[in-house]
């Protein structure tokens, strides 16, 4: 950045240098003596040379130093914006930004009609309502731009006047220094380069000072999230570390309300214990608080009042990432990330050995299928998974959550949007990863909680009822939606 600095002075420097050695070559010019005129241009010249190397070697300073400058501290920017996303909970992304946002801020890159000629618009035929509603948004562009058009023309064509006002001002000052105070020519024309060169430094500085604010306000937006401190810090190395962690599961007298809703209470009172190694299916009707028990035992939020216990220990007390690394979820949609299937698999446990992984593929019936691709483990997945079945990519996630080995299993609706084959072959996977853990279960249907220890009704975010699935069969509307 110094050098940078010292070559744009050097370059700034190069301008008023020029005027002065303009002025010197008409004074040359006005000389008698033609072998005068030929020493005085030639010393001119040579020192013309001398700056146009000069600004070589400075312009090519200046540019290349600020760039990389400018490429290191946005490098840096991103990685702590992207740090500070990362360390944010879960209620940040609900109130305070989006996925979007983040991408923009990351990145400049943005594709501006996206959502007009994206799959979820043809799956609607909306087009005619996308077309429609960016029309409106068009027009509201144009006013703007209409508005931004004008203030821009009479800002430039304000400049211009002054500056052309101060060239006439300073042709009719020169010529009369020269008539009164017997000024040389080579003086005058030196004032008005200076004077001209000054006026187009100051024309040129307007887009930088554009830049300036730009930056500010994108380094403000970046800042304000890369300097705030979450409720729920998933970097934060404090906190007890279970050892000896069983998986024991209670809530006691929990309230609820997501951040993004706070009037609207999910859980008043709620309690229920999972002891270690049951496996507990949750039922009842959408909005029943079913999904919030995954949330609250992962510590994606935390209840307003009452206490989730893990062992015995409020989880607030305990050290997050300890705990997360014991706990494995397989969701209903599951997140797999632009790489191949072995990195997916990877996500589970850094530094797994090649057994550990056949073994995760294996226990999660995606062997086969994963030997038959031509790349194998070595596949890329593609864009969130698109070159995989949802039932692949399903078993995908489930392998991954074999080789983490959690005490805590969480199964989020894990096959609700896979076909009856597809679901079949991830309900055997899901009961091998089901053997000796603490599992929750989140379903609707009746196929993914036959296997459950006990079955527990909720309405309304209170638990109403809990039994075997044999003693359920006669109150089956309660348990399904």
């Amino acid at each position: 950045m110094a050098v940078g600095g010292a070559a744009a002075v050097a370059n700034g420097v190069a301008m008023p240098f020029l005027a002065f050695l303009i002025g010197e070559l008409v004074d040359a010019f006005g000389a008698a003596d033609r072998a005068r005129v030929v020493h005085a241009v030639s010393k001119v010249s040579v020192r013309f040379a001398y700056v146009a190397i000069a600004t070589g070697i400075a312009g090519f300073l200046q540019v290349s130093c600020w760039m990389v400058t400018g490429e290191r501290q946005a490098a840096r920017i991103r990685g702590l914006y992207l740090e500070a996303i990362l360390r944010q909970d879960i209620s940040f992304f609900d109130l305070e930004t989006s996925t979007g946002e983040v991408t923009e801020r990351m990145s400049s890159d943005t594709v501006l009609i996206q959502d007009a000629i994206g799959e979820k618009v043809v799956s609607f035929t909306g087009e005619r309502r996308a077309i429609d509603k960016y029309n409106e948004f068009l027009k509201t562009s144009y006013r703007s731009a209409v508005h931004q058009g004008a203030a821009m023309g009479l800002g430039i064509g304000s400049l211009l006047l002054i500056i052309f006002c101060s060239y006439g001002l300073a042709v009719w000052y020169g010529a009369k220094l020269i008539i009164e105070k017997g000024y040389t020519g080579g003086y005058i024309i030196n004032v008005l380069m200076a004077i001209m060169s000054g006026a187009m430094a100051l024309g040129q500085s307007s887009p930088c000072l554009n830049a300036f604010a730009s930056g500010q306000i994108a380094a403000y937006k970046m800042f304000a999230t890369i300097h705030r401190k979450p409720e729920i810090d998933a970097s934060d190395r404090s906190g007890l570390v279970l050892e000896n962690f069983v998986g024991d599961v209670e809530f006691k007298d929990v309230h609820f309300s997501y951040p993004a809703r706070p009037e609207q209470l999910i859980f008043s009172g709620f309690s229920i214990s999972i002891p270690s190694g049951m496996t507990m299916a949750l039922v009842g009707e959408s909005g029943s608080g079913k999904s919030t028990v995954i949330s609250l035992v992962e510590r994606f939020y935390d209840p307003q009042s009452g206490q989730v216990l893990l062992d015995g220990v409020n989880i607030k007390l305990l050290n997050l990432s300890s705990i997360r690394h014991k706990i494995g979820l397989v969701s209903q949609e599951p997140m797999l990330f632009t790489t191949t299937i072995r990195e997916n698999i990877e996500y589970g446990k850094k530094g797994a050995s090649e057994e550990e992984i056949r073994r995760a593929i294996v226990l999660a019936n995606a062997a086969k299928f994963i030997d038959k691709l031509p790349n194998g483990l070595d596949t890329m997945v593609g864009e969130h998974g698109t070159q995989l079945s949802g039932g692949q990519k399903q078993r995908i996630a489930i392998a991954r959550a074999i080789l983490k080995d959690p005490r805590i299993l969480l199964l989020d609706e894990a096959t609700s949007a896979l076909d009856a084959e597809s679901e079949h072959v991830v309900q055997d996977a899901l009961n091998n990863i089901m053997v000796n853990r603490t599992t929750i279960i989140v379903a609707h249907r009746l196929s993914t909680v036959r296997n459950a220890d006990t079955i527990s009704v909720l309405h309304r975010g209170q638990l109403v009822e809990q039994a075997r699935l044999k003693n359920m069969f006669a109150k089956q509307d309660h348990m399904l939606s």
